[in-house]
């Protein structure tokens, strides 16, 4: 099969699951997180590394998600609390804004 094509397969795959993400948000959180995982195994297997870091690079909103989710997970090493990381974990999305934005970047 051609690698082209299933590198297709996987970006549409993934923006499909960020748009079932979106309709899942009031329904079930269970059905976020794997929908999140999806659409993160589908932006790693969808190739493209250039075009993927230039959104990252060029967008300003990108780059103080990654900065901000950075930041949290920097601050954990100054914690001794347990209820730090559980805390820091309702963050972990912000890093996937980058990953939204490279799958919503145009209007294909």
């Amino acid at each position: 099969m051609n690698p082209g094509l299933i590198a297709a397969r996987f970006e549409q795959g993934g923006r499909a699951a960020a748009i079932a993400l979106g309709a899942a948000i009031p329904c079930s959180v269970f059905l976020d997180n794997v929908l999140l995982l999806a659409v993160l195994l589908c932006w790693v297997a969808g190739g493209a590394w250039g075009d993927k870091w230039a959104v990252r690079r060029g967008n300003p909103v990108a780059r103080m998600a990654l900065l901000l989710a950075a930041v949290i997970a920097a601050g954990l090493g100054w914690s001794e609390s347990a209820a730090a990381y559980k805390t820091a974990l309702k963050y972990l999305d912000l890093a996937f804004i980058p990953l939204f934005l490279h799958y919503f970047r145009d209007s294909n």
